[in-house]
């Protein structure tokens, strides 16, 4: 997440409906410039985030595959991480949107728990912050040049007030 650069609206927004609208999401600049959280209002969707640093993926690879040597790592993959992206793939499929936030939340503390040295630094505490004020859940897409954190809310005004200091853009709603 960046500084602001510029007043960058959100969408409006739409009545809320238990099936994920068909419309295309709108895709966030290319910019290698700082990261974008992206905030929707009223469990609207996810928001792409692009992360200020550009970190080369091989490391993150390595990262991971290291930590699956560890029976632990394993366990939680199975248990934990995989259990709460499947929740909220079916979540979202089926229009749930309580659920899915609900999923997304333990998912982004199972993400910034076990896949700290994978996040930027700079985003450890904002992070953190949406888990404990439930304005906003974040989690991680890819790595390095191409990576992204996707950050979901209810609540679009709210969010933009605890990440006033960041730019949003939304990239697709519900």
């Amino acid at each position: 997440m960046n500084k602001k650069e510029g007043n960058n609206k959100g969408s409006g927004s739409r009545p809320n409906s238990s099936r994920p609208s068909s419309n295309k999401p709108s895709r966030a600049g290319s910019e290698r410039s700082g990261a974008k959280p992206a905030m929707a209002k009223r469990a609207q969707g996810p928001k792409k985030v692009k992360p200020s640093t550009k970190a080369d993926t091989a490391p993150m690879v390595n990262i991971f595959m290291e930590n699956l040597k560890e029976e632990g790592f394993r366990k939680m993959l199975k248990t934990q991480f995989v259990k709460y992206t499947d929740a909220c793939v079916e979540n979202f499929l089926g229009g749930d949107m309580k659920s899915l936030f609900a999923n997304t939340k333990q998912l982004s503390k199972v993400v910034l728990n076990n896949f700290k040295p994978m996040i930027p630094e700079q985003f450890h505490g904002v992070w953190q912050r949406g888990i404990d004020t439930n304005d906003y859940y974040l989690k991680l897409c890819g790595s390095g040049g191409g990576g992204y954190i996707l950050g979901f809310t209810k609540d679009l005004e709210k969010a933009k007030r605890s990440l006033k200091d960041y730019k949003l853009e939304v990239v697709y709603q519900f």
